[in-house]
């Protein structure tokens, strides 16, 4: 099974949970099973995460591998029509703002990603259905029938030991 992390899973790991010089054996096993294909996210993710210029990016751009960071191909782009038909249809609360938002960052190309190619969303968002103003990725999932997780039933289903 493969996991497709979001931005927000590496950046909380980063600031809260995980940081570099306290936990580097977090990091190492995120290279780790990145490497083996278990961990993965899609390059609009990489992309975001480098605008950041922290220390956070500095580790995208010199320890992460290509392999880590998927490009979104054809069966992406055809599960971005899905996504967007969901997201625009009228029977949706959410504001044109939202609509927008949310098909143009990272987190469409996740969910359309995942749903391509059957892989597991992580994310720490939290489902909010009746929301107007955001879209959630978790409610996106849901929708589409895309299998997501919250970074701590990752490390469980992956065996985690630190």
């Amino acid at each position: 099974m493969t996991y497709l992390l979001d931005a927000n899973v590496l950046i909380t790991a980063k600031r809260d949970h995980y940081r570099f010089a306290t936990f580097p054996c977090y990091w190492d096993y995120v290279l780790q099973r990145a490497g083996d294909g278990t961990l993965c996210s899609v390059d609009p993710v990489r992309q975001e995460l480098i605008e950041k210029q922290d220390d956070l990016s500095q580790w995208v751009t010199d320890s992460c591998p290509d392999t880590m960071f998927e490009t979104p191909d054809g069966a992406t782009g055809v599960a971005l029509t899905k996504l967007g038909i969901w997201t625009m249809a009228p029977e949706r609360p959410y504001s044109q703002a939202a609509r927008a938002e949310f098909l143009g960052v990272a987190d469409s190309v996740l969910v359309a990603h995942a749903l391509a190619h059957e892989h597991t969303v992580v994310t720490h968002e939290k489902p909010a259905p009746q929301a107007i103003h955001k879209i959630k990725i978790p409610d996106a999932c849901r929708a589409l029938g895309v299998r997501c997780i919250d970074p701590y039933r990752l490390l469980e289903e992956i065996g985690a030991r630190f």
